[in-house]
């Protein structure tokens, strides 16, 4: 058995490397095979597809995306954008931070790309790194903040251990993205 999974995975990464076949069928035809031959119980490939921290990270990403539609980002943008660049910096990385604390990083990077490349004082390859160090700073202050923390808290669940408090990696989540933003 530890032969057979141990070649099936240098196959999937074969595969994997080799960029043919989406990864999506790749990992559900090894699963569906670990299934069959029962090193894998229904039980385990149920739970392992319906992960609460992945739930929680899809519906993160929903909000940020209805978020993206509405007239928030338009005020956003005429808020942080100013002609002074030291301005606009601190601005965006507090903004971004603050944003990113409570919603997914991918989403919140996402939705003020746009703001950035589309601003007509300062040229966006020099906001966008920024921008996107902020979100992930941003997003060690709390337990929603990074997809990390939620599986991290979703392992120590699974193991029987108490779940983390959303405001568990504030102290020290601020203090880094405090640090971030003084020497960027």
């Amino acid at each position: 058995m530890k032969i057979f999974v141990a070649i099936s995975l240098i196959i999937l990464l074969i595969l994997l490397i080799q960029n043919k076949y989406r990864a999506s069928i790749l990992f559900t035809g090894l699963a569906s095979i670990y299934f069959l031959f029962d090193f894998l119980t229904f039980e385990k490939l149920v739970n392992s597809y319906t992960n609460n921290s992945l739930l929680t990270l899809i519906l993160l990403l929903l909000v940020s995306i209805a978020l993206e539609k509405t007239v928030l980002i338009e005020i956003f943008s005429k808020a942080v954008i100013t002609k002074s660049y030291k301005s606009t910096f601190i601005k965006l990385g507090i903004i971004t931070s603050i944003f990113s604390a409570f919603l997914n990083n991918t989403a919140v990077v996402a939705s003020l790309m746009s703001i950035i490349k589309n601003n007509k004082y300062h040229l966006p390859s020099t906001l966008l790194l920024p921008l996107s160090y902020f979100a992930i700073f941003g997003g060690t202050m709390t337990l929603i903040g990074t997809s990390t923390n939620l599986l991290v808290n979703s392992f120590l669940i699974d193991n029987g251990h108490q779940s983390l408090k959303i405001f568990d990696f504030l102290y020290v989540g601020f203090f880094i993205c405090l640090f971030s933003i003084s020497i960027l």
